[in-house]
């Protein structure tokens, strides 16, 4: 499983619908702070504290992106 398909199914755990899911990752990806991650490389590639961190980047574009099309989500909570 690469880095993407293991954040887009973490996504998909806290109530995404797959593609929304996908759409979040695609602002991930080009968020700047993502740029020297390589999202096409095993899961394992990564410790899992790097991978920790890039969980924190994931939730805060993720709420983001509920707050701006979804703003009554049952599952905004989750990323709070």
């Amino acid at each position: 499983m690469t880095v993407r398909e293991y954040f887009q199914k973490y996504l998909e755990g806290k109530g995404m619908w797959p593609t929304d899911a996908a759409l979040v990752m695609d602002i991930v990806i080009a968020d700047k702070i993502s740029e020297d991650v390589k999202w096409e490389f095993e899961k394992d590639d990564y410790p899992d504290k790097i991978l920790a961190v890039l969980m924190v980047t994931v939730d805060l574009d993720a709420l983001n992106w509920i707050k701006e099309n979804q703003p009554e989500a049952w599952n905004r909570s989750m990323f709070e």
